[in-house]
């Protein structure tokens, strides 16, 4: 093609009046130059000047292809590979691919390593692959230096070398290649093959990322997330991580619904919170099935339904997931969605447990310290709550407290007892708090200090511990630990007895019986005494058969 053409259709195409740039590569083609023959493919290709036609494409580019221009065998190729105006024909494909490859040309070449490589059309063989990438890598080509990477990093048709997959990935990801940069990211974030530099790993992830790459993006917003590599910004991971969400990458997804829920990056939205979480979910991704079905079994950004939060949870737990068992085993417990078996809740809360599941072993304690859904066995339920009150569970210390204290399933210490205790205490645990109170009180184990105990129990009791406020409102109106206060005490027996402890409503009965901290009211009196006597307690039975109410 002569200078003049050349430089008239340069101004045609810069100005875009493609219909007079197409008329004049037609003279050309008429006239025998290939080159023609391939700008006019490209624009039947992309549509320019001329409505859009693979068929017209594909015409163009096969004549000059047959007639030896090497840049038309890659696009024959490609349109017989996907189909394009033409049957796809694997072969035909590979065939043109062969011919370019063979006169040196690095995309085909590239092209006959995937096609080696995924066994497209020839056999799947590794070691061809390897020796077309690499052909096309060493011209400098992208792709064949990011699949050239890729075969270094799995050890694929060649043994493994991790420093030699960092060379290729590097070269092509600086030639813009988003799939390198991402797995340059990844080796640099995890430290393989290189030194753990998470600002390195941010700096390609963010490369990647904003390429539009859906994984990039969502390992880039894990990093704003977390602050790895970058200042923590909650805004910054909420837009990476949507972006990536909504080209479905699922654990974006599940993020996106978490950061939903609590309001991270983003208003609070119960709503969508459930949307993006229940599209994980039903994708199989078991941590938001467990999660979704939380949002069902308490209503939020979802109607109530407990069949539903049963199908979520057992969904999560078929999968061995901790949590998804520990809720099935709730659900079972409480009988919500499905009968009440105790037996069945064992069975999940124990699987879980034996995951390391604290809440799972919490509960499997308990279980096995009151005899429900397996016999009582004093020692297994020790080892559970041990295990979970070691893990910093401030009920499960609490308890392991308890078990010391009293030689339960263990031998007697009182030192683990108040070691335990204190630890539960420390985290504001009010049933430690309640536990270590009665310690000071009773003065067996430490020495007996009144003022001590209220401390304890009132700080039970402002938790709404219902034992801890009886046992205030005792030392109200006893004036142990504090100045005696029976309008105090009343206030605090009242707090219990309307949680149903039934000795705070006893004592309520006397207050208003005698007229203590309240004006005397036999009604009233008569009520609470009805009251723990319906709940079992055998003084308030004396009281209702012995007092005079009239």
């Amino acid at each position: 093609m002569n200078r003049y053409y050349a430089r008239q259709l340069e101004e045609l195409l810069i100005a875009k009046k493609y219909e007079e740039a197409l008329r004049i590569y037609k003279f050309l083609a008429e006239k025998g130059h290939l080159e023609a023959l391939l700008n006019i493919g490209d624009m039947y290709f992309h549509g320019m000047g001329v409505s859009q036609d693979y068929v017209e494409a594909f015409k163009h580019y096969k004549l000059a292809a047959d007639h030896g221009l090497v840049e038309c065998m890659v696009a024959v190729g490609d349109m017989y590979r996907d189909g394009l105006g033409v049957a796809q024909d694997l072969k035909e494909a590979f065939y043109y691919y062969k011919l370019a490859s063979d006169q040196g040309n690095c995309i085909a070449q590239q092209r006959l390593g995937d096609f080696y490589f995924a066994g497209a059309s020839a056999t799947q063989d590794y070691g061809p692959a390897f020796k077309y990438y690499k052909l096309s890598a060493d011209q400098g080509d992208l792709g064949g230096q990011y699949m050239l990477g890729n075969m270094y990093y799995s050890g694929l048709g060649v043994d493994k070398n991790l420093s030699e997959a960092i060379k290729y990935y590097k070269l092509s990801a600086d030639q813009g290649d988003f799939r390198a940069q991402y797995m340059l990211g990844k080796m640099f974030r995890d430290g393989i093959g290189v030194d753990k530099n998470p600002s390195e790993a941010f700096k390609y992830y963010k490369l990647s990322a904003d390429q539009d790459y859906n994984n990039a993006q969502g390992a880039l917003g894990y990093m704003y997330y977390y602050g790895i590599g970058v200042a923590q910004d909650y805004n910054e991971a909420f837009k990476y991580l949507k972006l990536a969400a909504d080209q479905n990458i699922i654990e974006a997804q599940a993020e996106i619904g978490d950061m939903y829920y609590n309001g991270l990056g983003t208003s609070k939205d119960d709503r969508e919170a459930f949307n993006y979480l229940k599209l994980a979910a039903d994708k199989g991704y078991a941590e938001a099935q467990y999660k979704v079905g939380t949002l069902f079994l308490r209503g939020e950004g979802v109607s109530k339904d407990y069949s539903e939060a049963l199908r979520y949870f057992s969904l999560s737990a078929d999968q061995g997931n901790p949590i998804g068992l520990y809720m099935l085993g709730y659900l079972y417990t409480v009988g919500l969605g499905v009968d009440q078996d105790y037996t069945e809740a064992f069975k999940y809360y124990k699987i879980s447990a034996d995951q390391g599941y604290i809440s799972s072993q919490m509960a499997l304690g308990e279980m096995y310290h009151g005899g429900i859904g397996i016999p009582k066995n004093d020692k297994e339920a020790f080892k559970y709550l041990k295990l979970a009150a070691d893990k910093g569970f401030a009920d499960a210390q609490a308890k392991v407290g308890y078990l010391f204290l009293y030689g339960e399933g263990i031998a007697k210490d009182t030192v683990e007892a108040l070691k335990y205790l204190k630890l539960s205490v420390d985290q504001g645990n009010s049933l430690g708090q309640c536990l270590l109170g009665d310690l000071y009180r009773e003065g067996t184990v430490v020495e007996q200090n009144y003022k001590e105990a209220f401390k304890y129990f009132e700080l039970s009791a402002k938790q709404g511990n219902p034992l801890g406020q009886y046992v205030v409102g005792n030392m109200y109106r006893d004036g142990k630990g504090v100045s005696q206060d029976y309008s105090e005490a009343f206030k605090y027996y009242k707090l219990s007895a309307d949680q149903d402890y039934y000795g705070a409503q006893t004592e309520l009965g006397n207050m208003y019986y005698y007229g203590k901290g309240v004006d005397k009211n036999l009604t009233e009196a008569k009520r609470y005494f009805t009251l723990a006597a319906g709940l079992g307690d055998e003084e308030a039975k004396k009281l209702l058969d012995t007092l005079d109410f009239e």
